[in-house]
């Protein structure tokens, strides 16, 4: 009986430890040149940062220049370098501190750590292919007795070659007894990379702008766009097409299909040394093929400043035109600046 008693015992603790090591398989190991070692989860490298979710659930953010292996054999990336190679392959060490194996179908690569401009983590978890920011920011004049509300959002998920984005603002303003919708953007935006820099780009786009006399604006584009800049601290990107949109103005005209071809710049620069800033700018210029001589613009440009960790203090220039406006006697032009406190998630 003692005997049978001992059997079950020892299969238990072989069945734990097997689930265990294979728990463990399923981790990424970082090797940093102090010696230190972490377990956990890569979720990317980008602009000199590797995101890792370690065994405590904790993100960090660790300079590349401080690794000297990374083990991750057990997942799949996508790799950029900065000499152009673009790889889909698996991670391990090389025998040279600083240097990674890529494991790619039958093929095996070697390249420094520090060239690798950008590796994404295609889990098999929706959630960790998630990311993105939430934005709010409030002011209130006692004088007048208006006061301000502006909420934005951003959420980004990432496969092998597509990337899909869906961003979202709104500004009002509201008295004692009324809530006016000012200014409104949402708009879908899905990238898929046939190469390493080109890509092709599709968009739906929802506008209101009081200000312009727009009461809403459906708008659909399909184009190619061009990763044409990345480096450790600048990522920029331009996209042309073809557009389609349909205005009401507040009066409640409605106009018919108007074509026009787009213009969109979009440049983003990070600073992770202290203080901790990020600053992104999408200039859009839009250039009529149904009414002759009218010309649209949209910027929107957000300074991003860490406080602590996740939680950034942010202030967002935005500025608009049309020389054509659905009512002729509405204003050309509509900017602003608006000041809030956006968390990021996942990141």
């Amino acid at each position: 009986m003692l005997t049978f008693k001992r059997t079950i015992l020892i299969a238990i603790l072989i069945l734990g430890v097997t689930s265990w090591r294979a728990s463990a398989q399923q981790k990424d190991t970082i090797y940093l040149n102090t010696g230190q070692i972490l377990i956990g989860i890569i979720k990317k490298m980008e602009l000199g940062l590797l995101s890792f979710k370690d065994d405590d659930l904790l993100m960090l953010n660790i300079k590349v220049n401080k690794l000297k292996w990374i083990s991750a054999g057990q997942h799949f990336f996508r790799i950029e370098t900065a000499n152009g190679q673009l790889y889909y392959g698996r991670i391990v060490p090389d025998t040279i501190p600083g240097r990674v194996l890529i494991l790619s179908g039958v093929n095996t690569f070697s390249e420094e750590i520090i060239s690798i401009n950008k590796l994404f983590s295609f889990r098999k978890k929706f959630t960790d292919r998630l990311e993105g920011n939430i934005s709010a920011g409030y002011s209130f004049t006692r004088s007048s007795d208006i006061g301000q509300l502006n909420v934005s959002t951003s959420v980004k998920y990432t496969t092998s070659k597509n990337q899909l984005e869906f961003s979202g603002s709104t500004i009002g303003t509201f008295d004692s007894s009324t809530y006016s919708r000012d200014r409104e953007d949402a708009k879908i935006l899905d990238y898929y990379y046939f190469s390493r820099t080109w890509f092709t780009a599709l968009q739906l786009n929802y506008q209101r702008n009081l200000e312009l006399s727009i009461a809403r604006r459906y708008s659909e584009m399909a184009g190619l766009g061009n990763k044409f800049l990345v480096s450790t601290h600048f990522q920029a990107l331009g996209i042309s097409g073809i557009s389609l949109n349909q205005e009401k103005s507040i009066e409640g005209t409605v106009s018919p299909v108007l074509v026009e071809i787009p213009f969109i710049l979009r440049l983003n620069y990070f600073k992770f040394k202290s203080p901790n800033i990020q600053v992104g700018t999408t200039q859009s210029v839009y250039v009529s093929l149904s009414q002759k001589g009218r010309v649209r613009y949209d910027g929107n440009t957000t300074f991003y400043w860490e406080i602590i960790r996740n939680f950034s203090i942010n202030l967002t220039f935005y500025n608009s035109f049309d020389n054509q406006p659905p009512d002729p006697n509405a204003s050309k032009k509509d900017y602003g600046i608006v000041f809030g406190l956006t968390y990021k998630f996942n990141q």
